[in-house]
């Protein structure tokens, strides 16, 4: 607590933070963003269609998530903390996941440029 990471990259296994992060990018493997930490910018999922990569964050934190960008394959998990959040933007492009409580997770998630409503996946619990 108290440090801020400038950039935390994720290419697989499990990382877990309880400090704020100024760039998180999560291509396989889980991050998990835990106690009241910040993230300014997270990018979540892969960038090669051929990937099979599955990658997830976890955001067990009641900090502000400043920008989201949940790519293809690419997993948002809100639903493991019963804390209110804010998410100011969340963009979510073909073959995303985001999951939420609608009742403690304060977002409006945007289709990026080309994808439609069938492309990704949004619980909403």
């Amino acid at each position: 607590a108290g440090a801020t990471l400038t950039t935390v990259t994720v290419f697989g296994g499990y990382v877990e933070v309880q400090s704020n992060v100024t760039t998180a990018t999560v291509r396989d493997g889980e991050l998990v963003v835990e106690a009241a930490a910040t993230v300014t910018t997270l990018d979540v999922g892969v960038l090669d269609v051929r990937s099979d990569a599955r990658p997830t964050c976890r955001y067990n934190s009641s900090g502000t998530l400043t920008t989201a960008n949940v790519r293809r394959r690419g997993f948002l998990d809100l639903m493991q903390d019963l804390r209110s959040k804010t998410i100011t933007t969340c963009n979510l492009f073909a073959g995303s996941r985001l999951d939420y409580l609608e009742a403690v997770v304060t977002v409006t998630p945007t289709l990026s440029a080309g994808a439609t409503p069938d492309e990704v996946e949004i619980n909403r619990g």
